[in-house]
């Protein structure tokens, strides 16, 4: 049974657990635990016969965590001297960190870093004293330059691909969950929605950011009703140190605290102490106005308690949706609004957040085994989660008994810790959570009223609150926040437009303790317009003195995240250990990492580095607003002619390894994107819901990897085009961009290319006939390009005809990669057997058949099969002619209506 909130018994062990190995124990194993002593007398176990009995109830704990994260690896046999080399291997893509020269030889200084960087903490509440070192001490230790490196201090150098950090955080979540000296933890799922629809209700950036945001609020409170009773460390993804969001809803219980601050005695709060550390309240307003946690999270729990800590954190996000919300009703009584109203907003907020949950106690090994062998096997791994556990277990007791070290082995010679089976555990949980999600719950809907009401004007679904009379007056009275005066709004609609405005409610700026002017700024545009005048000035057929309306919506995802998340992609185990021992167990040149308890924390980690550190500044380099950034999931609005760079930028972001100290997902993450380009005018959750489309065609279109593209003209057609990021179709599209804006290239050459290509019907043409066409098509290009580029010279015509015919001939070929990238990674595709030969269909923003020039989209993704690895190769010309006509859209759109 888990102690109270308020029990100190709960907090001290969970304190003793994080610090039962010292940070700096890769520079002196043999020295570590005295080390260690000296840190937790340091925290204030200053009886050192109490400080022992406490270190050896939590001991079971890291017994545990060592077994989940680590290989049993043989006495002696696989050492490696971490100060004659220092040696992290990136969890994710197996690069090495970049330690500077010299790191270990200045061991002395880095372990002095370590032990002062919480030697201020003022306070004798041992709860507020655990979440302070938690949250606190590496970020503290690490905060100089020269100190950056310590963040990737090993917890075991044989196999140095998990920090020491993240192993002290495991084992204090992991402290609670000793029962008669055994470690029998429970995993909790937890997952909130709807989201994506929800989200892309919106009129203005404003909406798109309050729906996003007000998310990843009400998650922040879900998570703290568990983190305030198991610890912020039970949470294994989402990465929580750091977050903003988390942090601010603790900025009055823990980080009041005071710290001293430097020699003469002055103290400081630690929230003044994290203001300062970000930049000042300008720069924190970014940081805590960004969204950045995910509708999904998983936490270690004390045993039976799974059950009743995710009810606790539906009522947490109940509580806080029902203060919101009684803050914008009262408002809108002061505003008009009738009481009688009040049950149909009630009957609103009620109905909103869909939560599911699922827990899964600790099994013992064979039974775990023996379940995790009925789940169903993914097609695309020839291993299944039980097949990988078992071929380690055999592996590692199979190993010479001589060599064998007892402490992990049985007399009979099997592993005695049952962590190793964290990756079977968590596959089961998924797939509990999966079958309540598919389990729908349909709860009869009651019409609030006598009389029906105007629906919605964003989501179509619920009625509005309020009559004309009210909403006449309310958008006459505030038009500056109702912009469109004949939309009217529900409850939850009211509530986005509404909760974080300082001017009017005042709730959200009251909680993150900002200034109206800092939220102001922080927030940037709310008009699309605003966003579209941040256009290229070059772009715009009438001169450089003319605008383009259009804007951009980007949606990006991570490629295959969830097997990232399950293990499935883990990399191979020995390219995660260090020389000697990589040659010891060379047996093991088959077997993939297993999935472990720090393997999702630094995978969350990098995640959560890359929505905090980097999303924000790229989208905003490129002229764009971030909307939302959770770990691998961004949406931003820019000007439309910044949009592809943007996301060619949000994907090399993506794809750091490590980078000032932190660690990113790494080069072997891909990501994929969505872009839906329109009029300043259009309406934005369709834009929203376009790009979003387009993300979901990036992945099952072109195979991920990739970016696809909608392009919506006013007149009703619509571009569609894609391509994979390798593949060499981007770099065309820049350099078509650049030479006819220098004026070299006429930018009439796309729309001449379309006109001399359309008779052809490439849309219908079968692949023997692409075939004997291509010397024609290739004729065809070389001829507009004489006409339209005269302004090239010869260095740059060569070139070009060179990377346009290299396009054309991968657009061509079944056996390429379809548009722009290589055979290898190419998407697979299905012909419609009813369009035999067809090539794509054009459609108009009606959804029905439009004939254009060239503009013609890729065929609709639910006519093709679902699973990309079935389908045959296609060719795609129309792409080939889209990518000019996507082009010239994009940069000089206005006039071609």
């Amino acid at each position: 049974m888990m102690h109270s909130q308020s029990d100190p018994v709960l907090w001290q062990r969970k304190l003793m657990a994080f610090l039962h190995d010292a940070p700096d124990k890769c520079f002196d194993i043999a020295g570590h635990e005295k080390a260690a002593a000296r840190v937790q007398t340091q925290a204030g176990f200053a009886d050192e016969e109490a400080r022992r009995a406490i270190e050896k109830e939590c001991k079971p704990a890291d017994w545990f965590s060592s077994s989940a994260e680590r290989f049993v690896f043989p006495k002696g046999e696989c050492s490696h001297d971490f100060k004659k080399q220092p040696l992290f291997i990136h969890p994710l893509s197996s690069k090495h960190y970049p330690f500077p020269d010299g790191f270990a030889f200045r061991s002395g200084s880095h372990s002095e870093a370590i032990q002062t960087a919480l030697g201020g903490i003022q306070t004798d509440d041992w709860h507020k004293r655990f979440f302070l070192y938690w949250r606190r001490w590496q970020e503290n230790a690490t905060a100089k330059d020269g100190n950056r490196a310590l963040a990737f201090l090993p917890a075991d150098t044989r196999i140095p691909d998990h920090t020491i950090w993240n192993h002290m955080a495991v084992t204090a979540a992991l402290a609670p969950c000793i029962v008669n000296k055994e470690v029998r933890p429970e995993l909790l799922l937890f997952q909130f929605g709807p989201v994506q629809d929800f989200i892309a209700q919106a009129r203005s950036a404003r909406d798109l950011w309050s729906g996003s945001y007000l998310i990843s609020w009400l998650v922040a409170h879900a998570i703290k009703a568990v983190t305030d009773q198991a610890g912020p460390d039970a949470v294994v993804f989402p990465s929580l140190r750091g977050n903003g969001i988390f942090d601010a809803l603790h900025r009055e219980e823990y980080y009041a605290a005071q710290w001293k601050q430097g020699d003469d005695g002055q103290t400081q709060t630690t929230w003044e102490r994290l203001v300062k550390d970000k930049g000042g309240k300008a720069k924190v307003a970014d940081w805590l106005l960004t969204p950045t946690l995910t509708n999904r999270f998983l936490a270690i729990v004390p045993p039976g308690e799974g059950a009743r800590l995710a009810r606790e954190a539906q009522q947490a996000i109940r509580s806080e949706l029902e203060n919101i919300g009684d803050n914008v009703w009262k408002w809108l009584l002061d505003n008009g609004a009738k009481a009688a109203w009040k049950e149909r907003w009630d009957t609103q907020l009620d109905a909103f957040p869909q939560t599911a949950w699922a827990v899964q106690p600790w099994l013992e090994r064979e039974t775990c085994l023996q379940e995790a062998a009925k789940l169903p096997r993914d097609n695309d791994n020839d291993e299944s989660v039980a097949d990988r556990i078992t071929a380690m277990i055999k592996f590692a007791e199979a190993l010479d008994d001589a060599d064998k070290d007892t402490r992990c082995f049985n007399a009979d010679g099997k592993l005695k810790n049952s962590g190793i089976l964290w990756c079977a555990h968590y596959a089961l949980l998924d797939a509990k959570l999966a079958a309540r999600r598919n389990t729908r719950d349909f709860a009869q809907w009651n019409t609030v009223g006598a009389t029906a009401a105007v629906k919605d004007s964003l989501s179509g679904k619920e009625e509005c609150v309020g009559d004309e009379e009210f909403w006449g007056k309310l958008t006459k009275a505030h038009g500056q926040i109702f912009t469109a005066p004949s939309h009217r709004y529900g409850a939850m609609n009211l509530i986005k437009r509404l909760w974080w405005r300082p001017e009017e409610i005042g709730y959200l700026p009251q909680k993150l303790g900002l200034d109206d002017a800092v939220i102001s700024k922080a927030l940037r545009s709310d008009s699309t317009q605003d966003v579209a005048k941040r256009n290229s000035a070059e772009s715009g057929v009438q001169g450089s003195a003319s605008s383009n309306p259009y804007i951009a919506v980007l949606a990006m995802d991570g490629d295959q995240m969830g097997k990232w998340v399950s293990g499935a992609k883990t990399p191979a185990f020995l390219d995660q250990i260090p020389p000697k021992a990589k040659d010891y167990l060379k047996g093991a040149a088959k077997l993939r990492r297993l999935l472990t308890p720090s393997y999702h924390l630094q995978f969350s980690e990098a995640l959560a580095n890359f929505a905090m550190h980097k999303a924000r500044d790229v989208v905003e380099a490129y002229d764009g607003d971030l909307i939302y950034a959770g770990g691998d999931d961004v949406l931003a609005i820019l000007p439309s002619t910044r949009a592809i760079a943007c996301a060619r930028a949000l994907r090399e972001a993506f794809k750091i390894d490590f980078e000032d100290g932190r660690m990113y997902p790494g080069g072997k993450c891909e990501v994929s994107c969505g872009i839906a380009v329109g009029h300043q005018n259009a309406p934005l959750q369709m834009l929203v819901r376009e790009a979003q489309k387009a993300e979901k065609r990036a992945k099952k279109e072109y195979g991920r990897a990739a970016l696809s593209v909608s392009l919506y003209k006013r007149s009703g057609e619509i571009i569609e085009w894609g391509c994979k990021w390798a593949g060499g179709a981007l770099d065309l599209m820049a350099e078509i961009t650049g030479l006819t804006d220098a004026g070299k290239l006429s930018g009439r050459f796309p729309y001449a290319l379309a006109g001399l290509l359309r008779p052809y019907a490439l849309e219908l043409a079968r692949p023997d006939e692409l075939k004997a066409m291509l010397p024609v098509v290739q004729a065809e290009v070389r001829h507009v390009l004489s006409r339209q580029g005269t302004g090239l010279e010869d260095k740059e015509r060569g070139p070009l005809e060179a990377k346009i015919g290299g396009y054309l001939k991968a657009c061509w070929s079944p056996e390429g990669s379809g548009p722009g990238g290589s055979a290898e990674d190419a998407g697979r595709r299905t012909q419609d057997p009813g369009r035999q030969g067809q090539g794509p269909r054009t459609r108009d923003q009606g959804g029905g058949q439009a004939r254009l020039a060239g503009t013609l989209a890729p065929q609709d993704p639910g006519s093709r099969a679902q699973d990309s690895e079935s389908q045959e190769r296609m060719p795609r010309p129309l792409d080939f002619i889209n990518l000019f006509l996507a082009e010239t859209f994009i940069n000089r759109s206005r006039g071609e209506d």
